[in-house]
């Protein structure tokens, strides 16, 4: 992968790899900073689990609705509190009855690619699953 850098580039690579993935320094062996079991999805998609914080960052999205302003006051901040448990229990209420929840089409298809990246992957083909995965990003 070095070898695909400008050497003006090759701190954003040593960022990269000191950070998050490991890196090989004098025949030692150096640990990333976040360990990849941490933030690598590969594991997720290959078993078609949960693969971002997605859920989590609509529920702070909705929240944040609730509350209309940056600096609410206690008064504001506990009656959204209030409407929030309402909502949750409502949607633990769904998901006990079986309600299924489904990703809109887009999302799915964007997923279908992803897994099929995945399941194709070998390691001599890692340029072309990063790229891939990318693209589907964007």
């Amino acid at each position: 992968l070095t070898t695909s850098f400008l050497p003006d580039d090759l701190p954003i690579l040593h960022y990269f790899e000191s950070t998050w993935v490991g890196l090989s320094v004098a025949g030692q062996w150096m640990d990333p900073m976040f360990p990849l079991v941490m933030w690598n999805v590969y594991n997720r998609y290959a078993q078609g689990s949960s693969k971002t914080t997605n859920a989590l960052e609509a529920f702070h999205h909705s929240f944040n609705s609730l509350l209309s302003c940056q600096h609410p006051s206690i008064w504001k901040l506990l009656e959204s509190l209030e409407k929030q448990q309402t909502h949750t229990a409502a949607t633990i209420n769904d998901i006990q009855r079986g309600t299924s929840f489904t990703h809109s089409a887009r999302e799915k298809k964007r997923n279908e690619r992803i897994q099929k990246l995945v399941s194709e992957y070998t390691l001599p083909q890692a340029d072309r699953l990063l790229r891939g995965v990318v693209y589907n990003d964007m």
